[in-house]
């Protein structure tokens, strides 16, 4: 009896440090796919994230670009975004209204423009932060259509947001300067949020 229990247990282990595994991988696989058009972080983004907590809080990870200007280049950007979504109210069928989205980005944009350090030229310390990496915070608000089970769709919900952000610098010099205008200092952005199953 001992022996067979053995048996069993030495043939049952694999599967179970296997089953382990997969759920582990499973946190990795994206939940979601953006793509956001401006609101500080480039003209056009496209990202992967993740939900948890019951789909109150989302992880984006997203790339983009900064289109050319007055500049020689387009300059590519990264942003590491966490929103927080408080609750959501079913409108109609199969419409839903998230009334309230708020949270945290940070974005970089690469090139020799934007620096960790200070350069020499600037005197050490004249400008006292650095242009590489900023922090914003935002709030917002998504429509968001549940796809019909009947479909068949990988695609389990659409939704379509606004978010209004600024960041730590816009917010410092508004203090510092009172011609400085709520609009001055608030950027919009607009987006499209694909679920998956």
């Amino acid at each position: 009896m001992k022996s067979r229990l053995i048996s069993l247990l030495v043939l049952c282990l694999p599967a179970i440090h296997t089953h382990g595994e997969e759920k582990i991988w499973q946190h990795f696989i994206p939940d979601h796919f953006v793509t956001q058009y401006a609101g500080s972080i480039g003209i056009m983004n496209f990202g992967i994230g993740w939900d948890y907590y019951r789909n109150h809080w989302e992880t984006e990870a997203m790339g983009g670009w900064v289109p050319k200007y007055s500049s020689q280049e387009t300059k590519p950007t990264l942003t590491l975004k966490q929103r927080y979504i408080p609750w959501r109210l079913h409108a109609y069928k199969q419409w839903d209204i998230e009334p309230l989205t708020t949270g945290m980005f940070l974005n970089t944009i690469f090139g020799d423009n934007f620096w960790h350090n200070e350069p020499d030229r600037y005197g050490g310390s004249y400008y006292g932060f650095s242009p590489k990496v900023r922090v914003h915070a935002f709030i917002g608000q998504r429509l968001r259509y549940n796809m019909p089970k009947c479909y068949n769709s990988i695609v389990k919900s659409i939704s379509a947001y606004y978010e209004l952000s600024t960041c730590d610098l816009y917010i410092v010099s508004a203090f510092v300067n009172n011609n400085i205008r709520l609009s001055d200092i608030l950027s919009l952005a607009f987006g499209i949020r694909l679920e998956i199953l």
